[in-house]
């Protein structure tokens, strides 16, 4: 099934996404990752954002930390969180996406988003992170959305932030509107107000690319539709386990996306920002 923006005509990240919700009959990939593509595609997404993930905050304990997700969609990172100890709280501009993050998880702290502006307190966060959401809205808000990224995270707080790269800032579909890394970065570290952490570039399917990519070279690629649906997919199931190796192998340049984790840094009383020891 095809996404063709959900008959939802010119984008608009508010429309799209409660459409999204609402076509996904509760299939969370469907709701969140990408439309039109088989569940395994997005399992394997899935991992390796987890991995990723895991790598930006294997040496972070998160015990007692109050963490806030920002585009928290059907609540997809909660237990990861909270089994590290955390306490969690997730925004999202569509009440459907909500709807199915509060009956996947009973108890769960899910608030609605009416503006790009958080509806929290200066420095409330000691970690606000957000997976491949910012990179959906318009340069000119995802500026503002990383601005109160910032404003509600504490002192020596932690952002994170995983999202599409590219090599100049340019729409690249419908909903797609990614920068160069480095880009992201200037961004998040203007006026000293944080700091890089860690930096880790992104490919997903790996070994599915890798072996097209072999195959198309030796011109071995025209393979009967079914025969290349069915190796698609057992390379992305065994990708699931190898994937995440491969990662370390892969060039920087062939990355499609960036996990991104910064600090922010203390303002001093002259409302200038200084960077942490």
């Amino acid at each position: 099934m095809k996404d063709l923006h959900l008959n939802t005509g010119k984008y608009d990240p508010k429309k799209y996404w409660e459409a999204r919700a609402r076509s996904s009959k509760e299939n969370i990939y469907k709701a969140v990752c990408m439309f039109s593509i088989p569940t395994i595609e997005n399992v394997a997404l899935e991992k390796m954002q987890q991995h990723v993930f895991d790598l930006l905050i294997k040496d972070i304990n998160l015990k007692g930390s109050n963490v806030l997700e920002v585009g928290c969609g059907v609540g997809r990172w909660v237990y990861f969180i909270t089994s590290r100890g955390a306490s969690y709280i997730g925004v999202d501009i569509s009440e459907s996406m909500l709807e199915i993050a509060r009956k996947r998880v009973p108890g769960g702290h899910f608030y609605k988003l009416n503006s790009n502006k958080l509806p929290f307190e200066d420095e409330t966060f000691d970690f606000v992170f957000s997976i491949t959401v910012i990179h959906h809205n318009p340069y000119e808000e995802q500026t503002v959305l990383i601005d109160e990224l910032i404003r509600v995270t504490k002192p020596g707080g932690l952002i994170l932030l995983m999202e599409g790269i590219a090599k100049k800032r340019e729409q690249t579909f419908f909903n797609m509107f990614p920068r160069p890394k480095d880009d992201w970065i200037k961004e998040v570290t203007k006026n000293s107000r944080a700091q890089v952490v860690k930096i880790k570039h992104i490919h997903w399917w790996i070994l599915r690319d890798v072996v097209f990519g072999l195959m198309r070279r030796m011109g071995i690629s025209k393979a009967s539709r079914e025969n290349m649906k069915v190796l698609n997919a057992f390379l992305v199931k065994l990708g699931i386990y190898l994937d995440k190796y491969l990662l370390h192998l892969f060039p920087r340049r062939w990355a499609s996306s960036a996990g991104m984790l910064f600090k922010k840094t203390v303002r001093d009383v002259n409302g200038k920002w200084r960077r942490l020891p």
